[in-house]
């Protein structure tokens, strides 16, 4: 058997935060990542560790390919990748989120 699953888009921050449930949460901002081995890694890591969502920057090329997933092993699919805004503006909206 073989499935064709699509991933989500990326949610805005906004959305992200509004949906959070109450209590802590852990947020994984990344910057400068570029290779999909690396995002693939980091999303596994992050799904051990109850990361509650990958934060990437606006103008972040980088997005889920298949070597990224492969490497995840489940991790793209547990733990959401959120596209932020303006930096100055995505640093307001967590403090304001308590962050």
């Amino acid at each position: 058997m073989v499935a064709e699953v699509l991933r989500e888009e990326a949610a805005p921050l906004s959305t992200w935060l509004r949906d959070l449930p109450a209590g802590p949460q852990l947020a994984l901002w990344l910057d400068g990542v570029g290779n999909p081995h690396n995002l693939g890694a980091i999303l596994r890591s992050a799904a051990h560790f109850g990361v509650s969502a990958v934060l990437l920057p606006k103008d972040s090329t980088l997005a889920l390919s298949g070597a990224a997933a492969r490497v995840a092993e489940g991790g793209a699919e547990a733990v959401p990748m959120v596209r932020m805004g303006r930096g100055d503006n995505a640093l307001a909206q967590l403090r304001g989120a308590g962050f």
